[in-house]
C-alpha cells in the first residue's frame, strides 16, 4: 500500500497563479519591517487560499495479489447443438 498527494483538478494556470502569489509574498516578507505577527497571519491565510485553489487530493493505492475469479459458462441449449 502506498500513499500519494496529487494536485486534484488544478489547471496549470491555477498552479502558476499560486506560484506567482508565493513569490510575491516572499518578496513582501523580505522587505517587511518588524513585527512579524501580522505577517505570519497573512502567510497562513495565503497558504489556506493556495490550498483551496489547488485542491490537493490524498490518494491510496493498494497492491492486490489475489487472482481474479474465472467464470466458465456452458450452454447446452438446443440453439447451441447446431441442429435447429
Amino acid at each position: 500500500m502506498s500513499w500519494g498527494l496529487e494536485a486534484g483538478h488544478a489547471t496549470p494556470a491555477a498552479v502558476a497563479a499560486v506560484a506567482a502569489a508565493a513569490a510575491a509574498f516572499a518578496v513582501h516578507a523580505a522587505r517587511a519591517p518588524r513585527p512579524r505577527g501580522p505577517l505570519i497571519l497573512r502567510a497562513a491565510a495565503a497558504f489556506a487560499l493556495a490550498l483551496a485553489v489547488v485542491r490537493p487530493t490524498l490518494t491510496r493505492t493498494a497492491a492486490s495479489s489475489a487472482k481474479p475469479r474465472l467464470l466458465i459458462l456452458l450452454d447446452a441449449s438446443a440453439s447451441m447443438r447446431g441442429a435447429a
